[in-house]
């Protein structure tokens, strides 16, 4: 997917400065934005020990985070996701530089399509993630009316 998007050094378009002002929960689990273009983003992630599960590897919602932030990025923060299917093919280990790359398959002015590979620093693939999203102001928010 580089290939297709140039350099390492960060892409922000100026429409993506209050979504990654806004974003704590990236912010708070150690997420950075590499790179951020329309259709497609690249974040990274290093597995803290607060990030494993029981069984001494990266918590599966640790993962999906980084994914589900990469897709939202990919989307420029129009959209949100309404539903996602995630694959775990390998653990990822504390201490693992996890890098999750997001790519639009399809993405309409209501819905979108996107797919996402994270990968540890060694290239391992560690989850594979298919979502789907709407348009935000398509949806229906609590207190917040149905944004038509």
């Amino acid at each position: 997917m580089l290939e297709a998007h140039g350099s390492l050094d960060p892409i922000r378009p100026e429409s993506a400065i209050p979504l990654l002002n806004g974003d704590e929960c990236a912010k708070s689990h150690g997420i950075e934005v590499l790179v951020q273009v329309p259709s497609y983003s690249r974040l990274k992630m290093q597995v803290r020990a607060d990030m494993l599960n029981p069984h001494g590897i990266c918590h599966g919602g640790m993962t999906f985070l980084l994914a589900d932030t990469a897709l939202a990025y990919a989307c420029g923060g129009a959209m949100v996701t309404t539903s996602a299917q995630i694959i775990f093919p390998a653990p990822a280990q504390l201490g693992d530089t996890l890098t999750a790359e997001c790519i639009a398959v399809h993405q309409g002015q209501k819905a979108g399509v996107f797919d996402v590979t994270v990968t540890t620093q060694n290239g391992t693939k560690v989850a594979l993630v298919r979502g789907q999203t709407l348009t935000y102001g398509s949806l229906e928010v609590p207190g917040k009316g149905s944004g038509k």
